[in-house]
């Protein structure tokens, strides 16, 4: 049996096409401590987009460093800032105030947490600090260090020992 009635047949789609260029992208992040809190800078970068500003919203999250190597949530989200009227082709910095836990802890920036800027890369909008230990003996921030295949700095009490052996040798001769 063949369906004769064409009343039936018809569809109709609607298709919305979205230009994507803008990109909004967190740039560095900058931890510091004085008097018992930490004062955490974030520099929001506006590389490219069809407007000439912008606004921006940036969260900071707060993780023990053990949890965030293991995916668990962070302690601590601190209020979300405003970058008012970005210049495309410029960053600004944004600061957050924390107030200081002794231990292991890193710092996410997340620009744009609510996805109000839809962008060409929405990967960049997050960005973790590296380690940052507070204690009694203040901040230290841990970087990875490469030593391009040279050898370990010499301690000062051989270096000295060095050097006294070449000067009494060169004396002696």
């Amino acid at each position: 049996m063949i369906n004769v009635d064409e009343t039936n047949d018809l569809v109709y789609v609607g298709i919305t096409i979205e230009k994507l260029t803008t990109n909004l992208v967190v740039d560095a992040i900058k931890v510091t401590e004085s008097d018992g809190s930490a004062t955490i800078k974030v520099t929001v970068g506006y590389p490219q987009g069809e407007q000439s500003e912008l606004d921006a919203d940036v969260a900071l999250m707060v993780y023990r460093a053990s949890d965030f190597e293991d995916g668990n949530p962070p302690i601590d989200q601190l209020t979300t800032k405003t970058i008012t009227g970005i210049l495309r082709g410029d960053s600004r910095p944004v600061s957050f105030t924390w107030a200081v836990k002794n231990g292991d802890f890193i710092f996410v920036a997340v620009l744009d947490p609510d996805d109000n800027v839809k962008e060409v890369n929405e990967d960049d909008n997050s960005y973790p600090s590296l380690m940052t230990t507070f204690g009694a003996s203040g901040p230290t921030v841990t970087e990875k260090e490469e030593d391009d295949g040279l050898l370990p700095a010499p301690s000062l009490i051989t270096a000295l020992s060095l050097i006294g052996v070449v000067a009494l040798l060169r004396r002696r001769s």
